[in-house]
């Protein structure tokens, strides 16, 4: 065969090759385009590719910076150990630095011009110019991408921008490839972007759930406020009334009558459902505040001094932690809701049983927070009643019991101060009341 024989059959091979190549990649495409979130992007595509006998790495472009952060790779995570006792870094997170790089490898890609790369290594020494040569090989061969591997670099662009590289080496990789993992790398990013939406889209259900659920609050507390002014017009002035004449009846009873004892049972009944409507009240309207720097630790060991007597029947647990950062409170009201959680954790605590109470400051989500923890060991709650035990009214108490408002209240205040709290049950027994609120 002569030569231009030759090269018309290597031509056709070569275009072949790439259309096998091609059909490979569109199925891996189909297939990352269908997972719902990142991470399965990530895992199906490392997955798909091992199966070509390929390997990858897949590194994110951060809003606002010029590094990428590698979020994926399909080598083993033995080898990614060893690289890591070889050189002290890890692959995963680990922040790649274009502008370190030889121009004639950052430049292309920060342009979103994807390039075959044959030797790899000016780009790793560039890199991790910190390391030794040696060390640096040494890290790519276990990784299987040493100096004379070749790779391809394929930016990830979305709507104009590069938001992150693939890198894929392995296999029989060729330049004329390179078309082909071209499109690959803009289905990628694709999925990527779809998958981020899915999640947003999640994230926003969530958020809208949330919303909805604290509409049904202040619809239960709206409900909750009507009854509470009928209550106080129907009740307050007879109840003033059997309390006068109570005590006049005390007044005019001998020091020995027997019938004293009778008297002051119905008056400290007609004073609880005194207390009932006071609450009510205060759960419909709420009293004026005066917000200002409140040191926590301090509402937590006043309230425990009310309580000292009703504590001393179980074993106290008090973890308070120093040198807090103030929360803007109202102290009153501050203090009623650490009264009504230890009040709640000692009627489920039996005798000889445990009350532990915590504080301790936080970071959540780049903000400061004091968190009040109290935990008792009594029964726990219910899965149904987790859901529900801030609701006005329900109780886990029998009857004869407090009406099931002091969680609602606290609830309400709480979130009046921009703070959250959240019951759950503790593995083993109990139930943790805890409260949220933001530093100062």
């Amino acid at each position: 065969m002569d030569a231009s024989g030759e090269s018309t059959r290597n031509g056709v091979e070569t275009a072949e090759r790439l259309s096998q190549l091609m059909l490979a990649l569109a199925t891996v495409a189909t297939r990352i385009g269908s997972a719902p979130s990142q991470t399965a992007v990530f895992e199906t595509l490392g997955a798909e590719l091992r199966e070509l006998g390929l390997s990858s790495l897949v590194a994110l472009r951060a809003e606002g910076d010029s590094g990428f952060v590698i979020e994926h790779s399909s080598i083993d995570s033995k080898v990614l150990d060893a690289v890591r006792v070889l050189t002290g870094l890890s692959f995963q997170g680990y922040q790649l630095h274009p502008d370190r790089w030889p121009a004639d490898v950052s430049e292309p890609v920060l342009a979103g011009t994807p390039l075959f790369v044959t030797d790899a290594m000016p780009v790793a020494l560039a890199e991790v110019p910190m390391l030794p040569p040696n060390v640096i090989k040494a890290a790519l061969r276990l990784v299987g991408w040493s100096a004379t591997t070749p790779s391809v670099h394929a930016p990830l662009v979305d709507q104009n921008k590069v938001i992150g590289l693939l890198a894929v080496w392995g296999g029989d990789l060729r330049p004329e490839d390179l078309p082909a993992f071209t499109a690959f790398a803009g289905q990628l990013a694709t999925a990527i972007a779809n998958a981020r939406l899915q999640e947003a889209l999640r994230q926003q259900m969530v958020e809208l759930s949330r919303v909805q659920l604290q509409l049904l609050q202040s619809v239960r507390l709206a409900a909750v406020g009507e009854i509470a002014a009928h209550v106080a017009h129907e009740i307050n002035n007879p109840l003033t009334s059997v309390l006068g004449h109570l005590d006049l009846v005390l007044d005019d009873l001998p020091a020995d009558a027997p019938e004293r004892e009778s008297v002051v049972i119905a008056q400290r009944e007609a004073a609880r459902i005194a207390q009932v409507v006071k609450a009510l009240i205060a759960q419909a309207q709420g009293p004026a505040r005066t917000l200002e720097p409140t040191a926590i630790n301090d509402v937590v060991e006043s309230a425990m001094l009310l309580l000292r007597q009703r504590l001393e029947r179980v074993e106290v647990e008090v973890s308070l932690e120093r040198s807090l950062p103030p929360v803007v409170a109202d102290v009153s009201e501050l203090r009623q809701v650490v009264l009504n959680l230890l009040s709640n954790a000692l009627d489920a605590t039996p005798d000889g049983g445990r009350v532990a109470v915590s504080t301790q400051a936080i970071q959540h989500h780049d903000q400061r927070f004091v968190e009040l923890a109290v935990t008792d060991s009594g029964p726990g709650l219910a899965p149904g009643e987790v859901d529900r035990v801030f609701e006005p009214f329900f109780t886990t108490k029998g009857s004869g019991e407090r009406p099931g408002l002091g969680l609602a209240v606290s609830k309400r205040i709480i979130d009046q101060h921009g703070g959250s709290i959240q019951a759950e049950t503790v593995p083993g027994g109990g139930s943790r009341f805890t409260v949220r609120l933001p530093a100062q």
